[in-house]
């Protein structure tokens, strides 16, 4: 639903492509580490193996905010995306003409 509201619109805009912005990334970044910190800190706990990057999860924040899951449940998920289609703004997204 959600990537499919994105495209539409930028039919409707006549946007060719669109992309994180970096700001929107960052911010992104940030939320899921703030939100996943309980999972992180558990596997980083685990004997190195797949789950937890070989015991790199948590040592590099870069990476582990862009592979942890959104920590607030899927019904914040989904409130989060109903939301932000709401505004009508596509914030956070760069467009190409």
């Amino acid at each position: 639903m959600h990537t499919a509201y994105i495209i539409a619109e930028c039919k409707k805009k006549n946007i060719k492509a669109v992309e994180a912005s970096r700001e929107a990334e960052g911010q992104w970044v940030k939320d899921i580490l703030e939100g996943s910190a309980p999972m992180i800190n558990y596997f980083s706990q685990c004997t190195p193996g797949y789950f937890n990057g070989e015991g790199q999860v948590g040592k590099h924040p870069e990476v582990s905010g862009k592979t942890a899951v959104y920590g607030q449940g899927a019904s914040a998920w989904g409130k989060l995306l109903e939301d932000w289609r709401e505004s009508g703004e596509m914030e956070g997204l760069v467009r190409m003409y």
